[in-house]
């Protein structure tokens, strides 16, 4: 028996269901992985990463603008909340999907909704200015929930999908995220600097967001149809003519029978009229024409065919319905019993995170560098972020405990972090520099203790349940944002309401 209650039935003669195209066993060969020639698929990975996560980093880095366009009002904090909690019901929605629509198309319908969101604000918001003034707040938080719906599909997917890949293109994805961050706070530097007026410096700032999205859409394309991402994805995915016996469902069983390919059947199938057994064969997926074994399928003892699983539809849909989502949630709460720690650490770690950033650190004012502030303090965080990303890549290995306690110890952060910030009228820490070396060590830690967990989970689980172990990690994931999100509120009310003028 398997672990799902699934029956495996090794060396025997079935019938092959209509429909099933089969291959004689003797054409079957499994291939050595193909090489990721100049890295290819690892830097589509990162600049997937790069694609989900930029259009939302494009409206928190204007936090200049948007504090110039509405003041004293804590839009960052709004637009930060909208986005964390319309994220986490995206996960929701595409843990449930994950089994429905397959990756490319989940993946492919949040680069529209993300690519589509972002063109609006930029057009009608940024460049044309024709929203209306008393409702423009509202549709800029409206937006920002169907852009968080849109990116957490990719984002919630793509984890998934790099979970069936080696290890290191999770941490590919991830470093993408931060080089979002990085990339579109050197982008908001430059037009900055560049162009003095906030409104034209902003449009130009948020048409190179769009060209380097379509940029992260054309390199997806690219590598989604490479043969390095074909292979790991059928070796890890049911092919399309397994079959499958759920636990009340009756089997297609003829005669059993032992098969190698060397020895004739003992069994009188074949002179009896009705055939070759399936087992005499082995699955094609039918887009690709390619003999593969199924992931589940087991060589016997002797040598001889791959087990085979053999499902019969149930005649009361009802009941199948039922029993799909009993295995469903079964499944998930196998895998949450082996990576639950991974999923503490990764929680922790982002709630830590968005407890501060970006609304604390956007309320965090000088008077030398004045609008410059809060760009400059997110720009540490996200080169940071960054950085950690990379060393965590560092072959050392980290133990459950390790992970767990290590995020645990991120909320002495919380404190220093406030303390630049409060009381609003003079800081008791105040000087600059030691707010970007927190902000630094709040983006270092992230980096590492944010990639690790999300790293290591889909290692600890079978192959066939990597995708839904990468969900699953999303999920946790989420659950860290919307709570440090939320907790963020309290904090902006701990430091008191905005100040009309600071400095003298």
């Amino acid at each position: 028996m398997m672990d799902r209650g699934y029956l495996t039935l090794q060396g025997l003669a079935v019938e092959p269901p209509r429909g099933v195209s089969v291959l004689p066993v003797a054409l079957a060969s499994v291939a050595p992985p193909p090489l990721d020639r100049h890295n290819a698929v690892y830097l589509g990975m990162v600049l997937a990463g790069v694609g989900f996560l930029l259009p939302y980093n494009s409206f928190i880095i204007a936090v200049d603008y948007f504090q110039d366009k509405y003041p004293g009002s804590t839009i960052i904090f709004d637009m930060s909340l909208v986005y964390i909690l319309s994220a986490f019901g995206s996960v929701l929605l595409n843990n449930m999907l994950v089994e429905v629509l397959s990756m490319n198309i989940r993946i492919c319908i949040g680069y529209a909704i993300s690519f589509s969101v972002l063109m609006f604000i930029t057009v009608f918001e940024v460049w044309l200015d024709v929203l209306p003034k008393e409702d423009a707040y509202r549709i800029i938080l409206l937006s920002i929930s169907l852009l968080a719906v849109g990116c957490t599909v990719q984002q919630s997917s793509f984890y998934g999908y790099t979970s069936m890949l080696p290890t290191r293109y999770t941490q590919a994805v991830m470093a993408g995220e931060s080089a979002a961050g990085f990339i579109i706070s050197v982008s908001r530097i430059l037009t900055k600097t560049l162009i003095e007026d906030i409104h034209t410096n902003t449009m130009y700032f948020f048409g190179l967001s769009l060209m380097i999205v379509v940029a992260c859409i054309f390199s997806y394309s690219h590598i989604s149809e490479s043969d390095f991402v074909s292979y790991y994805i059928q070796i890890c995915q049911p092919s399309k003519g397994i079959l499958t016996m759920r636990p009340g469902d009756t089997p297609m069983i003829t005669t059993p029978t032992r098969i190698n390919e060397n020895s004739e059947r003992e069994n009188s199938n074949t002179s009896n009229g009705e055939g070759p057994s399936i087992t005499d064969y082995v699955e094609v997926d039918l887009d690709d024409s390619r003999p593969i074994f199924g992931p589940s399928c087991q060589l016997g003892d002797d040598g001889g065919m791959p087990a085979i699983q053999i499902f019969k539809e149930s005649p009361n849909r009802l009941k199948k319905l039922y029993s799909d989502i009993k295995g469903g949630l079964q499944d998930r709460w196998t895998i949450v019993r082996i990576i639950w720690p991974y999923m503490l650490a990764i929680a922790l770690a982002y709630f830590v995170t968005l407890c501060l950033f970006p609304g604390i650190e956007s309320e965090i004012t000088s008077c030398s560098l004045q609008s410059w502030m809060p760009i400059l303090v997110m720009a540490v965080f996200n080169l940071s972020d960054l950085i950690g990303k990379i060393l965590a890549a560092l072959p050392y290995k980290w133990s459950r405990p390790e992970l767990v306690l290590v995020s645990i110890s991120r909320v002495l952060l919380i404190p220093l972090m406030l303390f630049c910030a409060t009381p609003r009228a003079q800081p008791l820490i105040s000087n600059e520099g030691y707010s970007l070396v927190i902000s630094a060590a709040l983006g270092m830690s992230n980096g590492i203790f944010g990639s690790v967990p999300m790293m290591l989970a889909p290692t600890k689980v079978d192959e066939t349940q990597k995708e839904l172990a990468g969900n699953i990690m999303t999920l946790s994931y989420s659950m860290g944002l919307t709570v440090g999100s939320a907790v963020a509120y309290g904090l902006d009310e701990f430091i008191g309401p905005s100040l009309e003028r600071q400095c003298p």
